[in-house]
């Protein structure tokens, strides 16, 4: 049964569900290769196999890995090669510190139309594990004829970290392939300062700096055996060098032997040299010295091991950091540890000098005791962004829900302004739950306020709230009605998510309506389905289905009635689509149901120049590149169309 016809909006180019200028909450940030095969929405990865024709594994690595070194040296930011086992793009899952994959995920897919790469807004809230991820178009060699490989991902590096595209010629985040770059411009340096600011020096530093023997920072006393003394630092510019010091425990067994060990795998890309030395007579005697690898560009370890036991008591020695080779991998977080143990223990692991986090366990975090069930009980959170756009607007915590009846109350302050605010909340389930804590939100005086559902989909729920006030008191609901740890996230912002409404209407169980959908140029869509049946029995709902031109499945979903789920973004090429809504319930049942299907694209391309003729986008306007003529003669200048 086809409903009446509606009328189609004007979609903005620009329109994401996942936002540019949201920072990531933890700086520590990893990012990963994705296999060949990896699915990527509908398409599977080939990303090795397209990128080995063009040059070695390592070198092309390289040049992805310094193009995002090149934004991570000016911030107070860390960026860690981890693996990637594989799983699909968009998976369910922790959006940051998941340990499948990077936080920030590269692929390959031939996409077919003139889009050099399609880069994911890092708002993790909104985006899910897709947060920050980026897919080269394999269909170019990115072999500097004409396209450069580090220059273009210069601009999704960007897109990882937050920022957005820039109408600016000169600037990296330029939309349209501008030829070689070599790194960013003041301007491009200052916005991302302005979400993450400028890389600070780590607290060993003080006031004057640990740069000489004069100014080492002290890692203790006499120690005592079998012991490992730990700390991490920071090379924050080129020309950083630390220096610290330390005693050894004097004469001893033969067996005894000191390990100095530096190691920034895991932690960031940096590639730094170790020295370890005494002073004698005030000039300094070199016990040994060692280099991470000099060819490594995705950290690595140094390790200086010596016998102190001709010493005739507590000696101090020093141990001095700096930078490698003078590459792009001069800056970044390394762990330094020194151990005084057997000759033949293995003492240190990565995981020694690391302590990585295991993944979420069926234990309750931060449990409350029921201690802010009420709105006057509330916790009160403190802002935990150091954005100097928006001042104190993000907010995020782990928390738990210790019983079906448990609710969790936190209070939270729109940022001071004159503009008025928009508030999005993210929960996560962290031990395995089906789904995410419910949120609500209210005013000071209690009020329940309006909320938006963007996401909802596999233990992920994000809301957002448009119109609240600068400066003024909020308070933040969540339920679950399952036992369970989850992750909380609220961010202020000023411009609400522009997420539209593609179709919507009511169908009678039994029924369906299809509508078309024309992809002018490749792009991750991600889409909303809500379902309504006043009176109608349990599984009553909708389901809707995407198919491509030859009626091949490549996106469903399903929502009953009362709910609005989402799914992963799914990646489609240029061309035309079939969307099938169906009404569903149980046997004998042929109620209404009323379904809205919302959303739009999550990522945002770097588009080669537009005389390019090599790879034109299907339906372009003949008389305009910058619009599309679809078949049915509508033009636009977004680059996809849904014909109901």
């Amino acid at each position: 049964m086809k409903t009446s016809p509606l009328g189609v909006e004007r979609l903005e180019d620009r329109s994401v569900p996942a936002t540019f200028g949201v920072p990531w909450a933890d700086r520590h940030l990893t990012l990963s290769f994705a296999p060949d095969g990896t699915p990527v929405s509908n398409a599977g990865s080939n990303l090795f196999n397209s990128l080995n024709q063009v040059r070695s594994e390592q070198e092309w690595q390289r040049e992805i890995l310094r193009a995002y070194q090149a934004w991570v040296t000016h911030t107070n930011l860390t960026l860690a090669v981890a693996a990637d086992s594989g799983q699909a793009f968009g998976t369910p899952g922790r959006w940051q510190g998941d340990e499948r994959f990077g936080d920030v995920r590269i692929a390959g897919a031939d996409l077919g139309s003139p889009v050099l790469a399609l880069g994911t807004a890092a708002d993790p809230g909104l985006a899910g594990t897709r947060a920050g991820d980026v897919v080269l178009n394999t269909a170019y060699r990115f072999d500097g004829s004409p396209y450069d490989l580090f220059s273009v991902m210069l601009h999704e590096a960007g897109h990882s970290l937050g920022m957005g595209n820039s109408s600016t010629p000169g600037s990296v985040m330029y939309t349209q392939y501008s030829g070689v770059r070599t790194g960013l411009t003041a301007a491009d340096i200052a916005a991302v300062q302005a979400l993450y600011g400028p890389r600070v020096a780590d607290h060993f530093e003080g006031v004057y700096g640990n740069n000489s023997t004069g100014r080492a920072s002290n890692l203790g006393g006499v120690p005592t055996r079998d012991t490992i003394q730990l700390a991490f630092g920071d090379l924050t510019t080129a020309s950083d060098r630390d220096v610290y010091s330390f005693l050894t425990y004097g004469p001893g067994d033969d067996d005894q032997n000191v390990t100095v060990k530096i190691q920034s795998a895991g932690l960031s890309l940096v590639n730094a040299r170790l020295v370890v030395y005494y002073l004698e007579n005030g000039q300094e005697q070199e016990v040994g010295n060692a280099t991470m690898n000099p060819d490594g560009f995705t950290g690595g370890a140094a390790a200086v091991t010596f016998d102190p036991n001709d010493d005739s008591g507590p000696r101090r020695y020093y141990v001095r950091v700096e930078k490698a080779d003078g590459t792009t991998f001069d800056v970044g977080r390394y762990a330094l540890g020194i151990s005084f143990q057997d000759q033949d223990d293995d003492d240190f692991s990565q995981e020694d000098l690391l302590a990585v986090q295991g993944g979420a366990r069926p234990v309750l975090l931060n449990a409350d005791g029921n201690a802010n069930n009420t709105r006057g009980t509330a916790t009160a959170l403190t802002p935990t962004s150091t954005s100097t756009v928006l001042p104190n607007s993000r907010y995020e915590l782990l928390a738990s829900l210790s019983s079906a009846a448990d609710a969790d109350f936190y209070r939270v302050v729109a940022p001071a302004g004159t503009d008025s605010r928009v508030l999005t909340v993210n929960t996560q389930a962290l031990s395995g739950q089906a789904s995410a804590p419910t949120i609500q939100l209210f005013d000071a005086a209690g009020t329940a306020i309006s909320a938006a559902v963007l996401a909802n989909d596999s233990g992920l729920l994000t809301v957002q709230a448009e119109g609240l006030t600068a400066g003024a008191v909020y308070f933040i609901r969540v339920n679950g009605g399952a036992t369970g740890s989850y992750r909380l996230t609220a961010d202020f912002g000023t411009q609400p998510t522009d997420v539209r409404t593609f179709t919507q209407g009511t169908l009678f169980c039994g029924t369906d309506r299809e509508d078309t959908l024309y992809i002018g140029r490749a792009q991750t869509m991600q889409w909303l389905l809500s379902a309504t049946a006043p009176g109608g029995p349990a599984g009553t709902g909708v389901r809707m289905s995407v198919l491509d031109a030859n009626g091949n499945v490549v996106y469903s979903a399903f929502a009953e009635a009362g709910e609005t789920v989402s799914g992963p973004g799914v990646l489609l090429r240029p061309g035309r689509y079939t969307v099938r809504v169906e009404a569903v319930g149980p046997p004998g049942y042929t109620g209404p149901v009323s379904f809205a299907v919302r959303g739009s694209k999550i990522d945002d391309p770097l588009g080669v120049v537009t005389s390019d003729p090599t790879f034109k986008p299907t339906y372009t306007d003949p008389t305009d590149p910058n619009r599309y003529r679809y078949p049915n003669g509508f033009v636009t200048t977004d680059p996809f169309y849904w014909l109901v």
